[in-house]
């Protein structure tokens, strides 16, 4: 394939939500807070609150989940801050599920906040790294040494390009 393959990462009606509402009270802490106390009271507290929301915001979107590209060789989880590769030579099996992530428990990462990225857990998979926007468009990439989710928008032709470029079997 001489052609990068893009795709996007849409977000869930979940994400969606759960980032609003995470927006929405990260933003009002610091507001209610200056509304009703005295900035000289407490210098402490004073910073805590206004820079903590700040950088939890800071920190979940670094690592927002801005697309999918499949190479020749890789594929690349663009995100925010920087990108992340997976090399395809190491790739034992891929297939979409769209239950892929249901019933999971996340174990460290950001489970809601611009993405769910991370690493989470369920029965179906057990441990698992996600980088994902809309769980209902679950792909499972098995590789040698661990299982990753990711979200792209067509799951489908995502894993039939997958098929396409490497020797992987069709399940």
């Amino acid at each position: 394939m001489d052609t990068n393959i893009v795709f996007d990462a849409p977000w869930a009606l979940s994400l969606k939500i759960t980032t609003g509402l995470s927006l929405f009270i990260l933003i009002a802490i610091p507001v209610i807070f200056f509304s009703y106390a005295s900035l000289a009271n407490d210098l402490g507290r004073t910073i805590i609150i206004l820079f903590l929301p700040m950088f939890i915001l800071i920190g979940a979107s670094l690592f927002i989940i801005r697309g999918y590209v499949i190479t020749s060789d890789s594929i690349i989880v663009k995100q925010l801050g920087w990108s992340k590769k997976f090399d395809l030579d190491k790739l034992k099996s891929i297939k979409f599920d769209p239950n892929a992530m249901a019933a999971s428990v996340r174990t460290f990462g950001n489970g809601g906040i611009f993405s769910y990225v991370g690493r989470f857990s369920n029965n179906s998979l057990g441990s698992y790294r996600a980088y994902a926007t809309n769980p209902s468009l679950s792909v499972i990439l098995y590789f040698k040494d661990e299982t990753i989710v990711l979200t792209p928008d067509r799951p489908e032709y995502f894993v039939s390009s997958i098929y396409k470029i490497t020797e992987l079997n069709v399940n």
